[in-house]
């Protein structure tokens, strides 16, 4: 038996930071958003739980495929909580960028989850699964469920919100990465940079104006990741001056994207924006996070 599971990426839509909870981590409240680009993971019957990297993808220098991995660490915790013996092939076919604040790894955790669950035939409801993704990531309980969801807590409690339609985004990441835990000592360093709006891009959306959405977003690590990488800042600019709507970090970064109604524009702004050396990508929003797909699908 094979089980294939679709591991979207998402962004951020909104990212507020409410301050920092005794347990050291920050309390947070954000509106998060499933995207079209996605690793592949496909799960096969075996003795024990080896993870393989697919070489359909492309394999960062960076990328571990060992115990650290979110894909094991998910596996273990499953057989762990079930007392299963069986094991799983565990084929990764990377496209996401790593370290990039789109939720690579807590997607392909998720997906772990999602396609041991079937591949072992444990039967946990969805939400069984985010409470056992909620103790691997903050943002893996929501690349369970995708699609448009407010986040809260640490980024783990989730409440669905209807789906934000269909917008094109642009992405970009510069070679380098930036640690998340850098991000948020520097946040605490400066205090809040501007007031929280997750809840009124929770009530646009919810009364059916998506279209209002460039307006109602804003993530409070932007500014301290822009200060300490000042390209991401001048790409910005440069992605607002050729037409985009509206242009925002996703997560602590590094990754950028622009958003827009205009597929057209998007593709224009990959094609003519990104600088030397940098990922970049067209992407759309999507209505769900995990998804089974098959081996032919996987392909295309």
């Amino acid at each position: 038996m094979s089980v294939v599971v679709r591991a979207r990426g998402k962004v951020n839509l909104t990212l507020d930071v409410l301050g920092k909870r005794a347990d050291g981590f920050h309390e947070v409240s954000m509106v998060m958003q499933s995207i079209s680009l996605s690793d592949v993971l496909s799960f096969n019957s075996a003795d024990g739980l080896e993870l393989i990297w697919d070489p359909r993808g492309n394999r960062p220098p960076s990328l571990a495929l060992d115990e650290s991995n979110d894909i094991l660490r998910a596996a273990k915790l499953l057989k762990q909580l079930t007392g299963t013996k069986r094991g799983a092939a565990i084929w990764l076919d990377k496209r996401l960028p790593i370290a990039s604040g789109l939720g690579g790894g807590s997607a392909d955790g998720a997906a772990t989850l999602v396609g041991l669950n079937k591949l072992w035939q444990l039967n946990y409801t969805e939400k069984e699964l985010m409470i056992i993704a909620s103790h691997l990531g903050s943002d893996m309980p929501f690349c369970i469920v995708g699609g448009t969801a407010e986040a809260s807590g640490r980024g783990e409690i989730i409440r669905r919100l209807p789906y934000v339609g269909l917008w094109h985004l642009a992405i970009f990441k510069p070679p380098q990465g930036i640690s998340t835990k850098l991000v948020y000592t520097s946040l605490k360093s400066e205090g809040r940079v501007q007031a929280p709006v997750t809840e009124l891009l929770v009530r646009s959306i919810e009364a059916g104006r998506s279209e209002s959405l460039p307006n109602f977003m804003s993530n409070d690590l932007e500014s301290v990741t822009f200060s300490i990488m000042p390209e991401l800042q001048r790409l910005k600019e440069r992605l607002l001056f050729m037409g985009a709507e509206k242009v925002m970090m996703s997560g602590s970064g590094p990754a950028v994207f622009a958003l827009s109604k205009d597929e057209e524009l998007a593709e224009r702004l990959v094609r003519d924006c990104t600088p030397l050396g940098w990922w970049s990508s067209k992407a759309e929003t999507a209505p769900l996070g995990c998804e089974f797909i098959t081996e032919e699908q996987n392909a295309l």
